[in-house]
């Protein structure tokens, strides 16, 4: 074989490879429509609906997109009786697509997994579409992986800024996506004064089982409080940006050693959650404690790059 022939050879095998991996190639061998009936590895999970009937189709990750596809190819004879099909899955940037009955929305950037304004609102109508269902319906939900970042709807008192900042945390802080799994039992729970904060954590030890009368004592530190935004507080950001200029309102906010006037610089606020770590946190988990701690973004952010070793001038938002 001559050197092109085998180039040719090899992007012929290359190309079987990914189609063989492909959501729209491997759905159909796992789920069928048959008389009438939905079937999962061969076996009936649930029945078409009859003619007037809705089917909904919702789910979301960077796979999503193939598997809607897969789906609406599966449900060709059921579009011939009079079902009304229609859905919406939440994609990352480049992994969106046309297609004849669900939408393909693209909701955050490729390669960042943090959830944003567009994927809560993608969910929302999500969870909208699923309310309106009625009994006899049917819903079909995909989820592949990049999904928690892309199917996320904030529980009441959280913000998105607090969940971003969470996440942020967490992944400076190396854990993976199974250690925020239900179950997970905290022995110490750390917060700031305020009372979003300590609702946020009533409602992360709720969904760990840990809620009401079984919920270990918020400690409240008030190293762990919001970064003090001197006379931005509380005043229109939009108004901020214009009087002020885009390039000084970044500086002020963002750069570590600046600050609003009457504010905390960021890398006064990381000093002060890098001595919490030292003194707090690090002698509590050395002892074997499982530790929640719930603050807010600003001071988060800093005590993820002190985790992961970074001075203040790292940061970055």
């Amino acid at each position: 074989m001559t050197p092109a022939s085998i180039r040719v050879h090899a992007t012929q095998l290359a190309e079987a490879a990914i189609d063989a991996v492909k959501p729209e190639s491997l759905l159909p061998e796992r789920l069928a429509c048959r008389d009438g009936e939905l079937l999962l590895d061969g076996t009936a999970c649930a029945e078409i609906p009859r003619p007037g009937g809705r089917i909904v189709v919702v789910g979301g990750g960077k796979a999503a997109a193939g598997l809607a596809a897969a789906v609406e190819r599966l449900l060709d004879d059921a579009l011939a009786t009079g079902l009304d099909i229609r859905g919406l899955v939440s994609v990352p940037d480049g992994c969106g697509r046309r297609l004849a009955r669900v939408e393909v929305r693209e909701t955050r950037p490729a390669a960042v997994n943090l959830p944003t304004a567009e994927a809560v609102a993608a969910t929302r109508e999500m969870r909208a579409l699923l309310a309106a269902l009625r009994r006899d319906d049917l819903a079909i939900v995909l989820v592949t992986g990049g999904g928690s970042a892309l199917l996320e709807d904030p529980a009441p008192g959280t913000s998105l800024d607090d969940l971003i900042a969470v996440t942020r945390f967490l992944s400076a802080a190396g854990a993976d996506i199974r250690r925020a799994a239900p179950g997970t039992a905290f022995d110490a729970v750390f917060v700031s004064h305020l009372r979003r904060a300590q609702r946020t954590a009533r409602i992360a030890l709720a969904a760990a089982g840990q809620g009401g009368a079984a919920a270990p004592a918020l400690t409240a530190d008030h190293r762990l409080g919001e970064r003090s935004f001197g006379i931005f507080a509380g005043r229109n950001i939009a108004l901020l940006q214009r009087s002020l200029g885009l390039a000084t309102f970044e500086h002020l906010l963002h750069s570590p050693d600046a600050a609003p006037p009457l504010g905390e610089p960021v890398a006064s606020v990381y000093a002060r959650v890098a001595a919490f770590h030292d003194r707090v946190l690090a002698p509590a988990v050395a002892a074997g404690a499982n530790v929640l701690v719930v603050s807010h973004q600003y001071a988060l952010e800093p005590l993820g790059l002190y985790l992961a070793g970074l001075p203040p001038a790292a940061y970055a938002p």
